[in-house]
């Protein structure tokens, strides 16, 4: 029930067409994000601990970048390369009885713009 929101920042100074992402994870109320961990990897019998992700907003850590031919002119599309880091999670079970931050959300997205007629329509991040 938790949904993941983009909000795409400022460039970075080191490249003008990438720009920072912070992530927001919302969450309706009464609900959170639970991943189990099991003692084998085909054995979902025996749970060995779980972490539960509570709504959290402004993780930082994620870049995306738009994709640009070879004459520097951008192509419609671009990439969320890289996800936020420090995510807080509470681990329970045999992994230990704790609260975290270590937690990276690995995501490699490529966006493409179309039209109502699935026709390429241009998309691109600008400061403006």
């Amino acid at each position: 029930g938790c949904d993941y929101q983009l909000n795409i920042g400022k460039t970075t100074t080191k490249y003008k067409d990438n720009y920072y992402v912070t992530v927001d994870l919302l969450c309706p109320s009464g609900k959170d994000v639970e991943i189990h961990k099991y003692v084998g990897m085909n054995n979902e019998l025996e749970p060995e601990c779980k972490y539960t992700i509570k709504e959290q907003k402004g993780l930082k850590g994620a870049k995306v970048t738009n994709e640009t031919d070879a004459g520097g002119k951008t192509t419609g599309t671009f990439t969320l390369e890289t996800g936020p880091e420090n995510i807080a999670a509470s681990k329970s079970g045999m992994c230990g009885a704790e609260d975290t931050k270590v937690g990276k959300l690995d995501v490699n997205i490529t966006f493409k713009g179309t039209d109502k007629d699935g026709k390429a329509n241009n998309i691109e991040i600008t400061d403006s």
